[in-house]
């Protein structure tokens, strides 16, 4: 249960649960001639307080990455909008300033007969821009951790969704680079991608979505080529317009558990 409750603390977020491993594609991206960008229209992630989605899933296995399809039995998240210019932590912890603060309670099965699952509260920080953008607050600890990278500055903003860049196309979601003992330099680079347009029915309810992709690249000791085990897709979100996320797959990282999650219900 420690195990359990340690993931979601960290990655839920949209970890939405770091955020939050990542794939970037190196191609150049061109538009075809004469054909126009297309872009999302609408607000895909209304923010009003009281706003409740409730989600059905699975736990993914954390090296596998796979549904674990045992885990849908119990498992179950509702996202509600609690409040509106919520101070976020601050520096070093965190990046300071306000969002908006979702609060995400998930229930998960314990692997033990009492209690045989646990409901754990985890808040989730959204930064909404003016256009329709949102970045949430995830942790790069693993990444660091790894690295031996010092400092407890582990919570970044994730820019998930960029509403001024046009369907198909890539958008530099987070990008820094770290002292690392052990190669020099360490760069985290993780790129946001709209895939396009798909139409999904989600236990009964048929949704016309976007899909987005997160991805990670690790670049060692100054290289432009990544490091291998790099290129890991990290996030897929589908997003409706006047809704928000209609489904999730957050993936596992080798270390945590992921999740999988699809729309249930909602109060608006």
């Amino acid at each position: 249960m420690a195990r359990v409750q340690k993931f979601l603390s960290l990655a839920a977020g949209f970890c939405f649960v770091l955020l939050l491993s990542l794939f970037v594609t190196s191609c150049e991206e061109t538009t075809e001639p004469g054909v126009p960008d297309e872009f999302i229209q609408g607000d895909i992630f209304p923010l009003t307080v009281g706003n409740k989605i409730t989600y059905s899933g699975y736990l993914r296995h954390q090296v596998a990455d796979t549904n674990i399809t045992s885990t849908g039995a119990v498992y179950n998240t509702t996202w509600t909008v609690v409040v509106l210019s919520a101070p976020m932590p601050t520096p070093p912890v965190g990046p300071g300033g306000t969002g908006t603060l979702v609060a995400d309670t998930t229930t998960v099965p314990t692997g033990v007969p009492n209690p045989p699952t646990v409901k754990v509260y985890t808040p989730l920080f959204i930064k909404k821009e003016a256009n329709g953008s949102f970045s949430y607050l995830t942790s790069i600890g693993r990444f660091k951790r790894q690295l031996g990278i010092s400092g407890t500055d582990t919570l970044k903003l994730i820019l998930l969704a960029d509403a001024s860049v046009a369907l198909g196309k890539t958008w530099s979601a987070y990008d820094s680079t770290f002292a690392a003992p052990s190669v020099g330099t360490a760069r985290l680079e993780i790129v946001g991608k709209w895939e396009g347009k798909e139409t999904l029915t989600l236990n009964g309810a048929t949704f016309n979505t976007y899909k987005l992709t997160a991805t990670r690249n690790v670049y060692l000791a100054g290289s432009s080529t990544p490091a291998p085990g790099s290129g890991a897709l990290t996030a897929t979100v589908w997003v409706a317009a006047g809704i928000g996320p209609v489904k999730m797959i957050l993936n596992a990282d080798g270390e945590s558990y992921g999740h999988y999650r699809e729309y249930l219900t909602r109060n608006f």
